[in-house]
């Protein structure tokens, strides 16, 4: 049997997709009721009580979604942070300062403005459209940067959330964060923003932990079940690959 021909076939794919939403689909499904417990991730946690203390203190939350685009593989990171957004909505909408969403990207910000408005009513059903809250920056990694500069340093802001597709201007914006005092919770899925995040900023999310953000803030049971699928999937491929190693080693696949 030619391996090969089997990977060329894009029925591969679509198996995996259709498996990955039965698995989704059933766990969704149990996670509902069952009581899942995770580990430990520092980040949440200080994200956690510094939501706290800024309602408390009477300051803002800040959260940017990088300039990653919507069609491409570098929006993943930025719809995590639209799940991250809805949570600090919830939790700080009625605060003396209410919390701020920039992007670099004219998609991220009209889905951001939605996100914070449906948030909002949840809270305030008779609340009107707010569109202060939200802004797009430049268009070019820079002056996207150069364009969160003035809201960190002159709204009040105690939490700085970053996460989406970010390049080496996301220096800026985490200096911009450390000069002014405010701690800073970021995850990319850039690898140079992950170098520069990792060295410079209070809670980095590495690797993977950016997209268990969703269970970990607690924006709804489907990031628990995604995040559960993710690891059976995991397993599965394992199995697959180890699979297909011992049965190229009995000639049955070449």
């Amino acid at each position: 049997m030619n391996l090969d021909g089997m990977l060329d076939n894009g029925m591969l794919g679509l198996f995996f997709v259709v498996i990955f939403g039965i698995i989704l689909c059933t766990i969704f499904s149990f996670s509902r009721f069952q009581r899942i417990s995770l580990r430990n991730i520092s980040a949440f946690t200080d994200f956690v009580h510094e939501v706290s203390s800024a309602i408390e203190t009477g300051q803002r939350l800040h959260l940017t979604l990088g300039r990653g685009s919507l069609n491409g593989v570098q929006g993943a990171s930025a719809f995590i942070g639209l799940s991250i957004l809805g949570k600090i909505v919830q939790s700080s909408y009625l605060s003396d300062y209410p919390p701020l969403a920039t992007s670099g990207d004219a998609n991220w910000s009209i889905l951001s403005e939605d996100t914070y408005n449906k948030a909002a009513k949840e809270i305030e059903p008779d609340t009107r459209i707010q569109t202060d809250v939200n802004q797009m920056g430049g268009f070019t990694p820079m002056s996207y940067a150069s364009s969160t500069l003035p809201i960190i340093y002159d709204q009040h802001v105690s939490l700085n959330v970053l996460s989406g597709h970010f390049g080496s201007e996301v220096a800026l914006i985490t200096d911009a964060a450390e000069r002014s005092g405010a701690r800073t919770l970021a995850g990319s899925d850039g690898l140079t923003a992950q170098a520069i995040i990792y060295s410079s900023v209070d809670d980095p999310l590495l690797g993977e932990e950016l997209y268990a953000a969703g269970t970990y803030v607690q924006s709804g049971p489907q990031h628990l079940a995604s995040l559960i699928t993710q690891d059976v999937m995991r397993w599965i491929l394992v199995l697959i690959i180890l699979g297909g190693g011992l049965l190229h080693f009995l000639g049955i696949l070449w």
